[in-house]
């Protein structure tokens, strides 16, 4: 093992960056390489590795949600209610309109 008390403080930093990409890396391949091995296993016994361990290819659909609000101002601007507002609903508010005003009906 290197001994690194003669390093300065950034040649320190420098290292444990250097040190902290490669453990990643190694890592990375490792996992990658025992995946392989597995996979031509289940593959030398005729089973199907995806589903030995669980995993699938295939995405999984989130259910799309419905509006609930659209700009008076430019109709194809519309919001579900859910997750940050939009910059076009912060305005609208800003100008006195509630979020009743731009509820769809």
């Amino acid at each position: 093992m290197s001994n690194f008390t003669h390093l300065s403080l950034d040649e320190l930093l420098k290292s444990r960056d250097e040190i902290d990409r490669l453990i990643v890396q190694r890592r990375k391949e490792a996992k990658d390489n025992l995946l392989s091995e597995f996979r031509q296993k289940a593959e030398s016994l005729g089973l199907d590795f995806e589903e030995l361990v669980g995993t699938s290819t295939k995405k999984r659909s989130t259910p799309k949600r419905a509006v609930k609000y659209r700009n008076p101002d430019n109709e194809s601007q519309t919001w579900t209610g859910t997750g940050r507002k939009p910059k076009w609903v912060i305005e609208q508010l800003a100008t006195g309109r509630t979020l009743d005003d731009l509820t769809i009906r």
